[in-house]
């Protein structure tokens, strides 16, 4: 991770800020990217552009998308707050809790969007475990 990564990334965190994060905005995308591009990984950075273009154009999600509220869309950009200063602490373990944090709750966002129709309560089941706390977990009992 670079200082010029560093830059980008409080850059984009500064046009979320002030942008009024309408649903179909790029500063998410561009955070992703910035991430993934700074791992010096192309591998990574293609994988995440590619998901996210699967993901804009999947009814199912863009359905999903018509019922988030502004405050968790705003959490989006809290939680890149604490990835970007894991990231600025150069706190790799951070970082990584701070992501898969990110991912969890987005995750969770989603699934409270959903109806009670039985396909997403059974994707809630499948996907019912939180692995924030088994990385946390393996954190600790490795030290």
């Amino acid at each position: 991770m670079t200082k010029q990564d560093i830059v980008q990334l409080m850059e984009i965190q500064e046009q979320a800020r002030k942008e009024d994060r309408f649903r179909d905005s790029q500063w998410d995308l561009k955070f992703h990217v910035q991430v993934a591009l700074a791992t010096q990984n192309t591998a990574m950075a293609t994988i995440v552009e590619k998901m996210w273009a699967q993901r804009v154009s999947n009814p199912y999600w863009i359905k999903l998308h018509e019922h988030i509220d502004e405050r968790s869309i705003a959490s989006w950009c809290d939680d890149h707050d604490e990835i970007l200063k894991a990231l600025i602490r150069k706190d790799p373990h951070g970082a990584k809790l701070a992501m898969w944090q990110h991912l969890e709750n987005t995750k969770q966002m989603l699934f409270n969007a959903t109806t009670d129709d039985f396909e997403y309560n059974a994707d809630r089941y499948l996907f019912a475990e939180n692995p924030v706390i088994h990385l946390d977990n393996m954190a600790t009992t490795t030290k």
